[in-house]
């Protein structure tokens, strides 16, 4: 009679043992997508948007660490050539054609 309760107990465990280690692995996955860093800790990346001029750009990121010319395209639409220019900052590759960024964000690095 002993062993018959002792089986149930055991099984009763077992099952104990899986429900746990899921809580466990659900509440650690739930507490891993939390951010818990205070905002003024976060490092926030300004805002930068096609046709926005370089004037406001510069402003915004400050001067490039490098700026690559990329020569000259034509624009059938105005008629005329346009430089274009990749200009590398830290964070990001922005493409820059006639002194107006044309790609704000160039995943290149």
């Amino acid at each position: 009679m002993k062993l018959i309760f002792l089986k149930n107990d055991y099984r009763c465990l077992e099952m104990l043992k899986r429900l746990s280690s899921g809580l466990l692995l659900i509440l650690f996955v739930s507490l891993q997508a939390c951010n818990f860093s205070e905002p003024e800790k976060r490092k926030k990346r300004p805002m930068v948007y096609e046709g926005m001029p370089i004037s406001d750009l510069t402003l915004a990121l400050g001067a490039p660490d490098s700026i690559q010319n990329g020569g000259s395209v034509y624009n059938a639409d105005l008629n005329k050539t346009q430089k274009v220019e990749k200009w590398y900052f830290d964070t990001r590759t922005v493409v820059v054609i006639d002194d107006t960024v044309k790609t704000p964000n160039l995943n290149e690095r």
